[in-house]
């Protein structure tokens, strides 16, 4: 994969997360989703517990010694479940086992301090890149998001089909997201890119998980 940043970060092969050193970055996690999937008729129970034992095999893979969510580690909001919360917990239980957890605040993130005491606010800084979710305002660069949920349609098996996808310039890295019952927004469509940040910039090269360069995206500035 392309390195605009001369080593400061690496992309994890194959995971929509990424190591600054030995601190790893992951995005829109999203536990508790079950609900709202219920809500639409779509019963899928055991999503966030299988999320959860995606997040162990990712800390076998790279062994860090410190881990940040940027943004949105649970999904339900105002009201979050008994459940969610257990859940939270267990995710963030899992990952001390490794290092310090600390969680940077995202859009679905209201009440969680009610949960955990990781929460660091809406930005944090490591490795001198600043760690934001997205869905607010923030000046400084380089800077790395979530929120976009960034996926690009691909040829597979005679059919086009979204695929997730890291979104990289000179300024910005985005996130894909880290629930694998999340594929993401095809960000074909400039409608789907979300928040103030990702909407200012005008141009990023797309990859995927894998490191395949798909080519350069151009999209309206807002």
């Amino acid at each position: 994969m392309g390195d605009p940043f001369s080593g400061k970060l690496r992309f994890v092969e194959g995971w929509p997360a990424l190591l600054i050193g030995k601190t790893l970055v992951i995005a829109d996690v999203h536990i508790g989703i079950e609900k709202e999937l219920w809500k639409e008729g779509i019963y899928a129970s055991g999503i966030s517990d299988k999320t959860i034992e995606k997040f162990r095999e990712l800390l076998e893979v790279t062994k860090p010694r410190k881990i940040i969510v940027n943004g949105d580690l649970k999904h339900n909001i105002p009201v979050f479940t008994k459940k969610e919360e257990e859940k939270v917990r267990e995710f963030v239980e899992v990952g001390e086992t490794y290092g310090r957890v600390v969680v940077v605040k995202g859009n679905h993130d209201g009440d969680l301090e009610k949960i955990i005491d990781n929460v660091v606010g809406t930005v944090t800084r490591e490795g001198g890149f600043y760690i934001t979710h997205g869905h607010v305002r923030l000046s400084h660069r380089p800077v790395i998001i979530g929120h976009v949920h960034p996926a690009y349609p691909i040829d597979l098996h005679f059919k086009k089909e979204p695929v997730k996808v890291w979104l990289v310039n000179e300024n910005v890295v985005v996130l894909p997201a880290f629930s694998p019952f999340i594929v993401g927004n095809d960000i074909a469509n400039p409608e789907n890119w979300l928040g103030p940040i990702a909407r200012r910039e005008e141009r990023f090269h797309v990859f995927t998980l894998n490191g395949f360069y798909i080519g350069e995206v151009k999209k309206f500035k807002n």
